[in-house]
C-alpha cells in the first residue's frame, strides 16, 4: 500500500491532468474501501473466521492491483477509481484480521511489545516497498521515454522523473515528449502493480498453507491459555 501510494499521485496529477488537491481527492475511493473492509471484518469474523477473511482480502487486493496493472495513459478516472476502491477493500479485509490474529497469539503482558514490533515491521516493509517499486518504475521509465531529439541537458532532466519531463515539454512546447513520458511512466507503474499483485497472491498461498484454522488463544501471565479479548472463531 505504501509503495502504491508513492506511484499513484503522479499518475493522477501528470498523466490524468489533475491538480495536486484534485489528485488527493481522487485517492478517497481507496480510503473508503479500506474503511468498509475494516468494518466488514468485525461482522464477518464470527461467521467465517479470521483466516478466511484474510485470504479473501488478499485475493481482492490482488485483483485490484491486477486491474491497476492494465492502466493506460488515456484511461478515465472511472476505471482508476474502481480499482483503487477494490484495492482499499482488499487491504482492509486482510490487514485488520491479520493484525488481530498476531496480537491474539501473544501473552497478555507482551501485547504492547508485540504491537510495537508489528508496527515496526509495517513501517520497515513500507519503506522497502517504496524503494523497490520506485526503482522498478524508474528503470522502466528511463528505458522507454523518447528523448533523442532533445539537447543533452534537457534530455537528462526529462529522464529524471515524469514531473521533470512535463516541465521540459511545457517549456519547449513538445507534445510528443509529454506523450512519451506519460506512456513510459504508465508502463513502469503497471509493472510495479503487477509485481505487487503477484506478491500478494504468493502471500495468500502462504496464509492458506501455514495459518492455523483456529485463531490462537492468548496465554495468561502464568503461561495458561485463556480467553482472548475477542471470542474464538473457527474458519
Amino acid at each position: 500500500m505504501a509503495g502504491t501510494l508513492f506511484l499513484i499521485p503522479q499518475y493522477l496529477e501528470v498523466v490524468q491532468g489533475n491538480s495536486v488537491f484534485g489528485s488527493g481527492l481522487r485517492l478517497i475511493p481507496m480510503l473508503l474501501g479500506l474503511m468498509v473492509g475494516g468494518f466488514a471484518t468485525d461482522r464477518l469474523a464470527a461467521a467465517v473466521g479470521h483466516k478466511a477473511i484474510t485470504l479473501a482480502g488478499l485475493l481482492v487486493l490482488a485483483a485490484g492491483l491486477g486491474a491497476g496493472a492494465l492502466s493506460g495513459s488515456g484511461d478515465s478516472y472511472a476505471f482508476t477509481g474502481t480499482w483503487l476502491a477494490v484495492m482499499g477493500l482488499g487491504v482492509g479485509l486482510s490487514m485488520v484480521p491479520a493484525m488481530d490474529t498476531v496480537l491474539a497469539s501473544l501473552p497478555e503482558e507482551q501485547a504492547g511489545r508485540g504491537s510495537g514490533l508489528a508496527q515496526t515491521l509495517r513501517q520497515t516493509a513500507g519503506a522497502l516497498g517504496i524503494a523497490g517499486l520506485g526503482s522498478l518504475l524508474s528503470s522502466i521509465y528511463r528505458d522507454r521515454i523518447e528523448t533523442g531529439g532533445l539537447p543533452g541537458p534537457a534530455g537528462d532532466t526529462a529522464r529524471d522523473s515524469l514531473g521533470q519531463a512535463a516541465a521540459v515539454a511545457g517549456r519547449l512546447g513538445d507534445g510528443a515528449l509529454l506523450a512519451s513520458a506519460k506512456d513510459a511512466y504508465v508502463g513502469g507503474m503497471n509493472a510495479a502493480l503487477a509485481a505487487c499483485s503477484a506478491v500478494t497472491l504468493a502471500v495468500a498461498v502462504l496464509v492458506w498453507i501455514f495459518q492455523p484454522r483456529r485463531r490462537p488463544e492468548r496465554a495468561g501471565p502464568g503461561g495458561d491459555a485463556r480467553e482472548s479479548d475477542h471470542e474464538h472463531v473457527v474458519s
